[in-house]
């Protein structure tokens, strides 16, 4: 496996974890309806550990990314990050119980499908 995938799968899988963390957090945040419960949005995001664990981990994210495309073609490396809706299906199904439909499936072969193809 060349380094470029392990690189890819590395950075799919903190991707993922950010957005799992924030996803948790972000279950007991209020409904900004006002400037005031935007404000009190932020506040609360502030305070919400998972949140904030889950955007150090973007930012962390940011700069593998940022030394992928520093080596990389950006029209190679950015279809294959594609790799990382696997990743995010497979949370959603184990971690939160969403449902795997037929479409779905389809639709992550046929991405994994042009990410392969990319990559030679």
């Amino acid at each position: 496996m060349s380094r470029l995938i392990i690189l890819i799968l590395i950075w799919c899988g903190i991707n993922t974890l950010g957005e799992i963390l924030i996803k948790f957090g972000s279950s007991s945040l209020s409904e900004p309806n006002s400037v005031q419960g935007i404000l009190r949005l932020v506040v609360e995001v502030i305070q919400n550990p998972l949140v904030v664990m889950g955007i150090i981990t973007c930012a962390v994210d940011l700069l593998l990314w940022i030394y992928l495309l520093k080596d990389s073609e950006l029209s190679v490396v950015a279809p294959l990050t594609a790799i990382n809706y696997i990743f995010a299906v497979a949370a959603g199904c184990l971690l939160f119980g969403e449902v795997l439909s037929v479409n779905r499936v389809i639709g992550i072969l046929l991405i994994c499908g042009g990410a392969f193809f990319i990559s030679r």
